[in-house]
């Protein structure tokens, strides 16, 4: 499938998206997953677990290299083998820290 010049998708992806549209399917924010494209990389439980930790040190700064540690131990606990190096991308890193 071939992205369309400027747009980062394939035609699948476009109709899909009309389909939804056409339908008046309106996805909310507090829906569930729907499981299609990369999966989590912590779950709702984590990021909560994550956030009394914080929430237990007053504080401390909280940036993206303390996100990104617990992004790669995350994948260390679950059995992954990341580099010792690994930079998850920087819009990961804003996101999750975001949802905190």
């Amino acid at each position: 499938q071939k992205p369309f010049g400027y747009l980062k998708t394939s035609e699948s992806s476009i109709y899909r998206v009309y389909n939804h549209l056409k339908a008046k399917r309106v996805f909310g924010f507090e829906e569930d997953w729907n499981h299609v494209g990369r999966p989590l990389l912590l779950t709702d439980h984590e990021v909560d677990d994550i956030v009394s930790k914080i929430k237990a040190q007053p504080g401390k700064k909280f940036g993206l290299t303390d996100m990104n540690k617990i992004l790669v131990d995350k994948q260390k606990e679950i059995g992954g083998l990341p580099p010792s190096n690994k930079q998850y991308n920087r819009t990961t890193l804003k996101n999750y820290r975001g949802l905190l």
